[in-house]
């Protein structure tokens, strides 16, 4: 084994074992989305350090004898799978943690829903109490309305009956008057 390959390769294995770290860390902030999100900012440009240092084993085993060559090739194979399944774990961790701020989102609009509904609730009740507020004076008024025509009616009658009364009088002086006169010229 060259010692080229073997700085590579333990280059590797620290660098995979501490995105390893990073992304199983992930799991323990499950509701933390800023952590969530400074994790994956971490381990996705070591992801992309891992596929470098592949290549470069690639291209230090494509340099060496044949009986080397297929032993570090399979390391270099089993390193490849080591490698797609962090890509595997880095995705599926950036689409979760996409999903959870997309419901975290969904919960902020739902709360301020909440409070909209909650406000216009209170207002709807505000403005019921006023209109049977209304209601109720306008009620007040159309009994005050109808108390004024009964009045108004029996006004008129008295002002009828009165004029009536008037002209009974004066028709029963001017009788008198012409009876006075009548008798008195004989």
């Amino acid at each position: 084994m060259t010692d080229i390959f073997e700085s590579y390769e333990d280059e590797f294995r620290a660098l995979a074992g501490d995105c390893q770290k990073k992304l199983s860390n992930l799991l323990t902030y499950e509701t933390h989305g800023d952590k969530i999100q400074s994790l994956l900012r971490q381990a996705s440009p070591q992801v992309t350090q891992l596929e470098g240092l592949i290549k470069q084993m690639k291209l230090e085993v494509r340099s060496l004898d044949a009986g080397t060559k297929a032993a570090l090739a399979a390391k270099v194979q089993t390193y490849e799978k080591v490698l797609t399944g962090r890509q595997r774990l880095l995705e599926t961790s950036e689409r979760l943690a996409h999903q959870n701020r997309t419901i975290d989102n969904a919960r902020k609009v739902m709360a301020e829903t909440e409070q909209v509904g909650i406000h216009i609730g209170e207002e709807l009740e505000s403005n019921r109490e006023k209109i049977q507020n209304i209601r109720s004076k306008v009620s007040e008024v159309g009994g005050l309305t109808n108390t004024a025509r009964r009045l108004i009616s029996s006004i008129s009658r008295r002002e009828t009956q009165q004029k009536l009364m008037l002209w009974g009088v004066a028709a029963s002086l001017l009788i008198a008057i012409i009876l006075i006169i009548y008798y008195s010229s004989r």
